[in-house]
């Protein structure tokens, strides 16, 4: 068998990752920490500004999406990292 035949495709550990999805408290989402956004995908949070459920965050999201400003509050997000 071939060496490549081990490895996940990056669709496939996403798929992965949203039937497993759990979304983190607000508290979690910090400066520099991996994310998974529902729709989105994929990023790290640059910065954040704003406290509880007024909370906005800067994501540099991976692919095509790039940077976001997103109201956690009405965001589903899960921190893997």
């Amino acid at each position: 068998m071939d060496d490549d035949s081990n490895k996940m495709s990056k669709p496939y550990i996403k798929a992965k990752m949203m039937a497993n999805f759990k979304e983190s408290p607000i508290s979690d989402v910090v400066e520099g920490a991996q994310i998974l956004h529902q729709t989105f995908g994929f990023g790290e949070i640059i910065s954040t500004k704003g406290e509880g459920d007024a909370t906005i965050a800067t994501i540099l999201f991976e692919e095509e999406v790039g940077e976001k400003r997103i109201l956690l509050k009405l965001s589903k997000i899960q921190v893997i990292k």
